[in-house]
């Protein structure tokens, strides 16, 4: 039985269901830094998704994700390293990256590993990707009929800008993109199955709960999944 936290076990779900940012959001993030080819750190990387995003802005880039299982082998350079131990020099990154996953790491010891790697005049960005469709609470509802425990969630009371704020970044700026996305029945089912509250399933009620998915959102001609992007960054200066 895997954990909630766990995503190494979800790998081909994660790769096939989990959908990029707009390139909007990516340009964006490289305007603010004002640097050319800058040297990047993703962290939580999981498959690369991001990783390979950020790439052709990066003079260099390196990702890392604590899970050695989620690591994707194509020709962005990866690491699997915790944050909160981090392998590089001080002050050598102009730009450090957490693309929905600075939830997981946003405890103190990581985030002084963060700005210790960080130049003083980098910036450190968070994104994350904030569901106002529903499909949530439709997942989540399904899952309190097969799971025992109360269904946990990460996000709670999490607030990036005030955590950035917290720990002594400054200039703190936050922009949101309004994006849409469109699945089909199968691909929204992946979607879920590559989300951390899957490992809480038993795997004797998996097929259960898929089938009570499908039929909740076979009623619809696709799945429409509207979302808040949300960049919040900060610097060091």
């Amino acid at each position: 039985m895997y954990n909630y936290g766990d995503f190494g076990n979800l790998k081909e779900n994660y790769k096939k269901g989990r959908r990029r940012v707009p390139l909007e959001v990516i340009k964006y993030i490289f305007n603010k830094l004002n640097k050319n080819k800058p040297l990047v750190l993703d962290l939580g990387c999981g498959t690369g998704i991001s990783t390979r995003q950020l790439a052709p802005y990066s003079g260099y880039i390196i990702g890392v994700d604590k899970d050695e299982d989620m690591i994707s082998n194509d020709s962005i350079n990866y690491k699997v390293s915790d944050v909160s131990n981090l392998p590089f020099e001080n002050s050598y990154f102009d730009l450090v990256t957490a693309f929905s996953a600075f939830h997981w790491f946003c405890d103190k010891k990581s985030i002084l590993e963060i700005k210790r790697v960080l130049k003083t005049n980098g910036i450190f960005c968070v994104i994350n990707k904030e569901e106002k469709s529903g499909l949530k609470n439709i997942y989540r509802s399904v899952l309190e009929k097969y799971v025992s425990e109360e269904l946990p969630s990460i996000k709670k009371d999490y607030e990036p800008n005030i955590i950035l704020k917290q720990y002594g970044f400054v200039s703190i700026k936050k922009k949101v993109f309004k994006v849409v996305e469109n699945y089909n029945l199968e691909e929204a089912l992946l979607y879920l199955q590559s989300v951390s509250l899957w490992n809480l399933v038993n795997d004797n009620f998996k097929e259960k709960v898929l089938n009570d998915l499908r039929n909740v959102l076979s009623k619809r001609d696709y799945i429409e999944r509207t979302l808040d992007i949300v960049v919040v960054y900060g610097s060091l200066t």
